[in-house]
C-alpha cells in the first residue's frame, strides 16, 4: 500500500529511524551498502513497523538471532551483496532491535545483544573489562565485520562472561555498551 494512503504511526516513524540506523552503522569501507539496500534487506527479513517482539530468554533469543542472521546474509547475497557476512548481519539486526525495543527500556531486552564495532572492542580491550584484554584484543584484531557465525557466538559469550564479572550475572547484555567511547579511542 503506498505510504499516503497508509496512516503513518509511531511504528512507521520507529521502524524507519531503525533501518536507517542499522543500514549505517552496518556498512563498511570494504562491504558497504546503501540505506535502501539494509532497509529492503531487513523488511524481507520481517523486520517491519509490525514486528512483534522477538523471543526474551536468552536460549530462544540466540537461536533467533542465528536464525535471522543467516537469513540476512542470504538476503544480502541475493542482492548482490556478495561479501556481506554474518558480523554484518549481526550489526544490522541490532542496531534495529536497539533502536526498536532496547531503548525503550525494560527487562525483557536483557538478552538483546548489542550492536558490536571497533570502538567498543578497543574499548573493551583497553579497560581490560573482566580481566578479558587478550580476548579483547583477539576479536578486535578479527574485526566485526569479519565475523562468521562461530566468531560472532564466541564474541557475545565473552560479551557475557565479562558482564557476568563486571555487572552481575543478571546484567542485560545491552550493558557492555557502557564501555563504547569514541574519544577513547584514536
Amino acid at each position: 500500500m503506498p505510504m499516503r494512503t497508509r496512516r503513518y504511526n509511531i511504528q512507521i516513524n520507529s521502524n524507519r529511524l531503525a533501518a536507517w540506523a542499522a543500514s549505517r552503522g552496518a556498512s563498511t569501507r570494504r562491504r558497504a551498502f546503501s540505506v535502501a539496500a539494509g532497509t529492503k534487506i531487513l523488511e524481507r527479513a520481517g523486520f517491519v513497523p509490525t514486528m512483534k517482539h522477538p523471543p526474551v530468554s536468552q536460549v530462544a533469543f540466540d537461536q533467533w538471532h542465528q536464525t535471522r542472521r543467516k537469513e540476512i546474509v542470504s538476503l544480502a547475497k541475493d542482492a548482490g551483496l556478495t561479501r556481506f557476512t554474518e558480523g554484518q548481519a549481526a550489526k544490522l539486526i541490532n542496531l534495529y532491535l536497539k533502536n526498536r525495543f532496547v531503548c525503550r527500556g525494560g527487562n525483557e531486552v536483557r538478552s538483546f545483544h548489542p550492536p558490536i564495532d571497533r570502538i567498543l572492542l578497543l574499548s573493551l580491550m583497553r579497560s581490560d573489562v573482566g580481566g578479558m584484554r587478550k580476548k579483547w584484543r583477539d576479536h578486535a584484531k578479527k574485526g566485526w565485520s569479519n565475523l562468521d557465525g562461530e566468531g560472532y557466538t564466541k564474541l557475545i559469550n565473552d560479551a557475557r562472561i565479562a558482564l557476568s564479572i563486571t555487572e552481575g550475572k543478571n546484567a542485560g547484555l545491552w550493558m557492555i555498551e557502557k564501555y563504547w567511547d569514541p574519544a577513547a579511542i584514536t
